[in-house]
């Protein structure tokens, strides 16, 4: 199957991509140049290399944030994914010990 962005297969874009896709997309000032200059909300798109559907999800997502802030907002993301794995295996230990001490290993 075709690619709708031309030769290049269809491709999946994290969440945070949208800083490394485009050097301006936090305040969407590649997006708004394009848009003065006439184009539709799909040749933005198309411009971007994503559907519509990801430039208005990225836009209702970044629209208002300014790089620092969306760079933060990544690092707290990373950081409660962290926790939570630690808090996940911190719940196996309890567990284990747990069955340990019932003699049900």
């Amino acid at each position: 199957m075709a690619s709708p962005h031309g030769s290049c297969p269809p491709r999946s874009y994290t969440t945070f991509e949208p800083s490394g896709l485009t050097p301006g997309w936090h305040g969407g000032v590649e997006a708004d140049r394009l848009l003065a200059g006439g184009a539709d909300t799909a040749e933005v798109a198309r411009q971007l290399g994503v559907s519509e559907q990801t430039y208005f999800r990225w836009r209702n997502q970044f629209g208002g944030l300014k790089a620092e802030d969306a760079k933060e907002l990544k690092k707290l993301r990373a950081e409660n994914q962290r926790l939570k794995r630690l808090l996940a295996d911190a719940e196996l230990d309890k567990d284990m010990l747990r069955e340990v001490a019932k003699g049900e290993f």
